[in-house]
């Protein structure tokens, strides 16, 4: 277990109708996230250069389609490219999933299916993208709602192995843990144990919801104190890294984000008890 002594950057994923909210909660947050995919349309607004001027920028895509088949379109290579210089983001994240199957948009996360060859191939993107672009990269686990049989219902040692053959990061999401553990029934500190801890390089939390049988990643309410709690135990093994909040839909009061910011700081000063 890490000493935590330092406290890690917190901030808040951006979208078009939230840009109001985040200005007002500046003060509180010291980077933002933004996806690749909107940056064209955030870039117009006059609250971009304000915010990208004093925070902090992350990008996080969905783009690469990590499990399909084929490589990473030279167009996205070549747009990475162009955000990468006039951005600087910190770190660029995409998702251990597919979006894309037989060229067609698949218009969500899906699992992919962990053979030999596309573990190989995910990495072997993976390499690519970071030789291209100069950026870190990390990989985050995503939640998925059903899994191929013959393969392990927890995904960490394929995220893990992933992970290591492309010498990249791991962008961790505590809910996605969560939400998985519930509805495969896994202990999520086991999943945290069988990543390799010192390859996290930032941590996703966000709030979930019952729909059916099911819960799901839904990124529109404050964060359950289950998944807080689990940020509390990554936080003890990963030391100070990145935390940002995922909130994309049926956004809050200013009170209540600044709120939900406030506890999420408050769970992380709790990791250790040394902390000047």
């Amino acid at each position: 277990m890490k000493e935590i002594t330092l406290q890690p950057s917190i901030g808040i994923n951006l979208h078009l109708d939230s840009l109001p909210l985040v200005r007002e909660c500046l003060n509180d947050i010291d980077h933002v996230e933004v996806m690749y995919e909107n940056i064209r349309e955030l870039s117009r607004t006059e609250s971009w250069n304000e915010i990208i001027q004093y925070k902090s920028i992350h990008i996080h895509s969905s783009s690469m389609s990590i499990g399909s088949t084929g490589g990473v379109t030279s167009d996205f290579l070549c747009s990475s490219e162009l955000a990468v210089s006039s951005l600087s983001p910190e770190i660029w994240s995409d998702h251990f999933a597919i979006t894309r199957l037989n060229g067609y948009e698949a218009g969500r996360l899906l699992p992919l299916r962990p053979t030999n060859g596309v573990l190989r191939d995910a990495a072997a993107k993976i390499k690519i993208f970071m030789e291209k672009t100069g950026v870190r990269f990390l990989l985050e686990n995503i939640a998925y709602y059903f899994r191929y049989p013959g393969y392990d219902a927890m995904d960490a040692h394929y995220l893990a192995e992933v992970v290591t053959a492309a010498d990249c990061e791991i962008l961790l999401d505590v809910n996605n843990i969560f939400v998985n553990a519930i509805n495969f029934n896994f202990d999520p500190l086991s999943y945290l144990q069988a990543l390799p801890i010192d390859k996290v390089g930032a941590i996703h939390i966000a709030g979930s919801r019952r729909i059916g049988p099911l819960l799901v990643d839904s990124h529109d309410c404050t964060p359950s104190p289950e998944s807080l709690n689990l940020l509390v135990e990554a936080i003890k093994l990963t030391g100070p890294v990145p935390v940002t909040l995922e909130w994309d839909s049926n956004f809050p009061s200013v009170d209540v984000l600044r709120q939900t910011l406030s506890d999420i700081r408050h769970q992380i000063s709790l990791c250790s008890d040394t902390r000047a």
